[in-house]
């Protein structure tokens, strides 16, 4: 999986990023981008998909006491090829590109996500699809889904806020995570 700048296919805007954080005396300010890059770093998941690991905590709730949440996340422990930190968060975007239909998955996760440019739908494995256009947010609670970009010429990018979650109980059965790289999701 390749890293970079910049998603350059997708068109859109690099995003900055803007963390903030106390002084000794218990003041707020923003982290010194010497410490943390303002520019998210890019993985290319496949052509159709790129995604940048925005943030992540590797507990919730975080633990950010002498800054432990921020040492967690620059030190490289949440990977960003998971798109669950399992028993953590983690924030994303997300580059669609025009066409893309990922698989069929499932992950022990609620992802709230928003879509913030161009239009994505949402399949459950009932059948049923919704359609998101900027603005509109989707909540998932371990439910198996895919995302399909519908449009011929434009990506999609949508922003996600994932919270890893005890494996869902359904009926007295323990639903299976599915994830795959062939998704173009990247690794469970």
């Amino acid at each position: 999986m390749a890293s970079l700048l910049h998603n350059d296919k997708s068109g859109f805007r690099a995003p900055s990023r803007h963390i903030t954080t106390h002084d000794e005396e218990g003041v707020s300010k923003f982290v010194p981008e010497q410490n943390v890059s303002a520019d998210a770093t890019w993985q290319e998941f496949s052509p159709e998909v790129f995604s940048s690991l925005l943030w992540g905590t590797t507990t919730s709730p975080a633990l950010m006491t002498n800054d432990a949440d921020l040492k967690a996340y620059t030190s490289g422990t949440i990977k960003p090829s998971e798109i669950v930190t399992k028993n953590g968060t983690n924030m994303r975007l997300f580059d669609f590109a025009p066409g893309f239909k990922s698989e069929m998955h499932r992950t022990d996760s609620v992802d709230c996500s928003i879509v913030i440019l161009g239009t994505i739908e949402n399949q459950v494995d009932g059948g049923e699809v919704r359609v998101g256009k900027p603005g509109d947010v989707f909540i998932q609670r371990g439910t198996k889904h895919l995302w399909r970009n519908p449009s011929e010429t434009e990506w999609t990018r949508m922003c996600f806020f994932v919270v890893a979650a005890d494996p869902l109980v359904v009926g007295g059965k323990e639903l299976e995570a599915i994830t795959s790289v062939d998704s173009g999701l990247g690794d469970k």
